[in-house]
């Protein structure tokens, strides 16, 4: 199962229309090789990417941000200092067969709690 079908499977089970969400990355660019891992950085490529993700929240002006992942989610706080996060979906824990399907329910759950309570506080 791809990276993406676990962020679909979660947004649904979240009762989200993918296509009603904006997605970003903390950290911008391609990385060279292989598309996981950690990013290899320059002096000052942090920083740029933080001012990039602040002004894209200025622009879209979501109504909750949530991460995927704690990597993320640091990086996320420092922008929008109330951000969420649920599990990335790389993570081990969404990799057996027998209990995929149970953990991205789980973690649908959980951003269906953080989006209602963003909603309760807009009200």
């Amino acid at each position: 199962m791809s990276f993406w079908d676990k962020v679909v499977g979660i947004l649904q089970a979240a009762g989200i229309d993918p296509a009603g969400a904006f997605y970003t990355n903390a950290l911008m660019g391609c990385k060279p090789g292989s598309g996981t891992g950690p990013m290899p950085t320059v002096d000052g490529y942090e920083d740029q990417c933080r001012k990039f993700l602040k002004r894209q929240i200025e622009i879209v002006q979501p109504l909750v941000a949530v991460a995927l992942g704690n990597e993320a989610h640091d990086r996320l706080r420092k922008v929008w200092p109330d951000a969420k996060a649920i599990m990335h979906p790389s993570a081990g824990e969404l990799n057996p067969l027998d209990t995929r399907e149970k953990r991205i329910c789980e973690q649908g759950e959980r951003l269906a709690q953080i989006v209602s309570q963003a909603r309760n506080r807009a009200i």
